[in-house]
């Protein structure tokens, strides 16, 4: 089976990360999101953790939508197997597909499905005018008692025959407030509220798969000392204060973005997470608009 280029993957549009780059730099999405070779981020050759994720979701798309049966497919990267993302991506692929089967938390309704939602509604409950976003998975948990073994099996907590989105991420290490921040997530909670408010979807929660790029792959070790590589965390449809904190705060965002347009810098946001922005030496730092 051959994978496809992660550059031939689509992003969700008006979603979670375009709104809340108002919080952020408008310009750094803007230089992410323009089309034409003429811009080009000057990281380097650094590894492209953004493109292995991409991977890596597609491989997850694949597994779980059926179209790769198990482990013994053999799986050819477009651009060459000794791309380095690419590399990183079937690794953890590998790892994760040895613990969780297709239908280990119930039956699959759908893959990277993607929801768009205009108008008075979406601004009432979400706070934009427009919001879309793209679904990792969708599935339909069992009866109490397959519930019951997947608890024991995994430890999370499925309420029987409900409706749950997962989510995939990847990361490099743990940290102390991964669980907290799943917890009040405004992805989760926007995507929640998108599926029962705007498409009277009966979601219940989200279940957030985080993946981890250890040297050595590591699950349920007896040295309690050594986190495990891949870890479950199940958040809740978000109550009423959540709902508010996300609304409020998208509608802020979207404030920023009509007040200074989709292209104004952040100079205090050149190095985030004391790193230089990739974009720096092709930006001006200044508020000017481009055309």
């Amino acid at each position: 089976m051959i994978i496809p280029s992660a550059a031939d993957s689509k992003d969700s549009g008006h979603g979670i990360t375009y709104w809340t780059a108002g919080a952020g730099c408008l310009r750094r999405d803007w230089f992410k999101r323009q089309p034409h070779e003429g811009l080009i981020s000057l990281g380097g050759d650094r590894f492209n953790e953004a493109k292995c994720g991409t991977l890596l979701h597609k491989l997850f798309e694949l597994y779980h939508g059926g179209q790769i049966p198990g482990p013994d497919v053999a799986l050819e990267y477009q651009e060459g197997n000794e791309n380095p993302e690419w590399a990183e991506a079937l690794r953890l692929f590998k790892f994760y597909i040895k613990i969780v089967r297709p239908g280990s938390f119930g039956t699959m309704v759908g893959t990277e499905r993607h929801f768009e939602h205009k108008g008075d509604k979406c601004l009432a409950t979400i706070g934009v005018p427009w919001f879309s976003g793209r679904i990792d998975g969708e599935f339909r948990s069992p009866g109490l008692a397959e519930c019951e073994a997947i608890y024991d099996e995994f430890k999370i907590d499925l309420a029987p025959n409900s409706l749950y989105y997962y989510d995939l991420k990847h990361h490099k290490a743990h940290s102390s407030t991964m669980v907290e921040e799943c917890h009040d997530s405004l992805q989760a909670h926007s995507y929640m509220i998108s599926g029962r408010v705007l498409r009277d979807e009966p979601v219940v929660g989200m279940l957030f798969i985080e993946v981890f790029r250890h040297k050595e792959l590591r699950w349920r070790d007896p040295d309690p000392k050594k986190a495990d590589s891949l870890v479950f965390v199940q958040v809740p449809y978000p109550d009423a204060g959540q709902a508010e904190v996300m609304r409020s705060h998208l509608e802020w965002c979207a404030d920023m973005r009509s007040r200074y347009g989709d292209d104004h810098p952040n100079p205090a946001r050149c190095y985030d997470w004391h790193r230089r922005c990739e974009w720096k030496d092709i930006c001006d730092r200044k508020g000017a608009a481009r055309g």
